[in-house]
């Protein structure tokens, strides 16, 4: 643009060529506008003129950045190359679709705002991600957070297959949510939510980072097998119908309380430790060792 300025409105544009050159700040959309960036030329971006748009196309192979935070009202459908969002702050409040595109948002955020159940999550790394108050479809891959996760207050997600990874070297919290696998990599400490439930359907991965878990409560509650790790819990929770196997090696500590469930058990090798400094009831079940330590009255 040498002057004046491009309103899209509630109609469609589509950028092929090279990057926006000019004064790009004279290009502007609205909610009802539907712009498509497409071609292979490098050097794309959004400019920060755009906040706010319909439909949104990526179909460039090498790839658009995002140089300001952008809500997407409509679809989000990444055709071709990387949709780089930058430290900026991406908003979907309609469906996402990929192709071989993807979505690069390992730095800002991404606000899943859907109003009504059922939109779907990319599989990918994310800084900071967001869930409205309505039900996601989690992929059956792996979903990387490396700095915050805010779950939103609905229930009955769909998991299946699914695998969350707090991946950060810095401190993250764990949030009370269901999940169906869950993975802390990297070296960073990781505190346990203290009010509220995780829920563990599948693998429980605890890496070997080091854990804040006052009161946190963990359920494994698969309807599948599911091995118990050696970690130190607060509240230690077991439901659902699938059998337990408790670690062979290392210790099962619990500060809190341990409520076992009707599951069966194997218990080969492992040693249960009531390590709380108040007062614990120990449960009626059938240990393999069974220890106590700290400073805490034991009830039987």
């Amino acid at each position: 643009f040498t002057s004046g300025g491009i309103s899209v409105g509630a109609n469609s544009l589509s950028l092929n060529g090279a990057a926006i050159s000019g004064n790009f700040n004279n290009l502007s959309t609205t909610s009802s506008s539907n712009l498509s960036f497409a071609g292979s030329s490098s050097n794309v971006f959004i400019p920060t003129s755009i906040t706010s748009v319909n439909n949104l196309t990526i179909n460039n192979a090498n790839g658009v950045l995002m140089n300001g935070s952008v809500t997407i009202n409509g679809t989000l459908s990444l055709s071709s190359g990387a949709f780089s969002i930058g430290a900026n702050t991406l908003t979907l409040n309609g469906p996402i679709s990929s192709s071989i595109g993807s979505l690069s948002a390992t730095s800002g955020a991404v606000v899943y705002n859907q109003q009504s159940s059922g939109q779907t999550v990319l599989a990918t790394n994310y800084a900071n991600l967001t869930f409205s108050d309505y039900t996601k479809i989690l992929p059956s891959g792996s979903v990387g957070i490396s700095s915050t996760f805010n779950t939103g207050n609905a229930t009955g997600h769909t998991i299946t297959g699914n695998t969350i990874n707090f991946n950060a070297s810095g401190s993250q919290t764990i949030p009370a949510f269901n999940y169906n696998n869950l993975t802390s990599s990297s070296s960073g400490p990781r505190v346990l939510a203290s009010s509220g439930t995780i829920g563990i359907a599948g693998v429980f991965t605890p890496g070997s980072n080091s854990y804040t878990i006052s009161g946190s409560t963990i359920e494994f509650n698969g309807s599948s097998s599911q091995t118990i790790p050696a970690i130190n819990y607060n509240n230690l929770t077991s439901s659902s119908s699938g059998s337990r196997t408790l670690a062979s090696s290392g210790t099962i500590g619990i500060s809190g309380t341990y409520t076992p469930g009707s599951n069966s058990y194997t218990i080969s090798g492992s040693t249960v430790d009531y390590n709380g400094s108040g007062s614990q009831t120990i449960s009626a079940f059938n240990y393999n060792n069974l220890t106590s330590s700290s400073s805490g009255s034991r009830i039987l």
